[in-house]
């Protein structure tokens, strides 16, 4: 195990350094008294994410387990709290009996030992226990990169974006604060030296998103309006939610077979996309993207349009 990457939480007492709205999306002892003890869905990504977490308030956490001390590596190090609030607890057990206190994000505590599950830190002269997944040795109020202030609008381009309390995919660090669709418009006010992260005001907080996934302009904004059919001579052509062949970022949500014709309503401006109503299997017609290449698809004959089945996912 990396002890880099296991948060801890901080000093009691300490004021909150940043407000986050934490929404179950770290698997951690996260509460401020006793209860709420939740597990989540760590299978969360930048290009399609799934923002459900599990809660049951009267259930006790995966963490509900007495480490062996055997398993404790023994450090001296300061960590600091990386989830809204985490529970300090008088014994490694996620039970109501063992809480003592709470840590706040962003405050700083002293290490002394660490399992798999739990941290043993120092509060005042008292040991006690935090969930390791709450915890890191890395300062989230502390960013890892210098912003350049901006003051513009972007637009996903993915068909989901976490937007996140740091700068980071590190689950420990960058906490999601929520979910947003595609062509969600953002106002963003910063952009990274390195140029892969904005920083945006969404929800009136200063949050995070990757530069890759967000674009200056909406999709499709700029393609020509036109009001044509073409037939398709490929085998099957995928249709896409962003006109881009690049599969991490362009979703498929269908394809069409040959002889199908398809309703166009834009050209992009290279010639090299179309943009066509198109129905995904079990979804409402809507705006996607197919590609304009003459080798897929050739404009059709008022004969072909009125005897060939409209374009479906189906």
């Amino acid at each position: 195990m990396n002890k880099n990457l296991k948060p801890v939480i901080a000093v009691a007492g300490l004021s909150l350094a940043f407000s986050v709205a934490f929404t179950g999306l770290v698997s951690c002892d996260k509460g401020g008294n006793g209860g709420d003890e939740t597990t989540t869905n760590p299978s969360i990504y930048d290009s399609t994410a799934d923002p459900a977490a599990t809660s049951d308030p009267t259930a006790s956490s995966s963490d509900e387990t007495t480490a062996d001390p055997n398993e404790y590596v023994e450090v001296d190090e300061t960590v600091y709290v990386t989830v809204e609030q985490v529970n300090l607890r008088s014994e490694p057990k996620a039970i109501e009996s063992t809480y003592v206190t709470t840590g706040y994000y962003g405050n700083s505590f002293k290490r002394i030992k660490y399992s798999e599950n739990w941290s043993v830190i120092l509060v005042g002269e008292e040991e006690l226990y935090v969930s390791s997944d709450c915890v890191s040795t890395t300062d989230p109020t502390k960013l890892p990169v210098e912003f350049n202030a901006v003051d513009k609008t972007v637009y996903v381009t993915t068909s989901k974006l976490n937007l996140r309390t740091y700068p980071s995919t590190e689950s420990a660090l960058g906490i999601i604060h929520a979910v947003v669709e595609k062509d969600t418009e953002l106002v963003a006010i910063g952009l990274s030296t390195d140029g892969k992260w904005y920083k945006i005001s969404y929800d009136e907080k200063v949050l995070y998103v990757s530069a890759d996934s967000v674009s200056d302009r909406l999709v499709g904004s700029d393609f020509t309006a036109v009001d044509k059919k073409v037939q398709i001579t490929a085998d099957t052509l995928n249709v896409r939610k962003i006109p881009s062949s690049d599969n991490d970022i362009s979703e498929i949500v269908g394809a069409v077979g040959k002889g199908t014709v398809v309703t166009v309503i834009g050209v992009s401006p290279d010639g090299n996309w179309y943009k066509v109503k198109f129905t995904p299997n079990g979804g409402t017609e809507g705006e996607y993207y197919m590609s304009a290449s003459s080798n897929y698809s050739k404009d059709a004959v008022d004969s072909e349009a009125s005897t060939t089945t409209e374009a479906t996912g189906k």
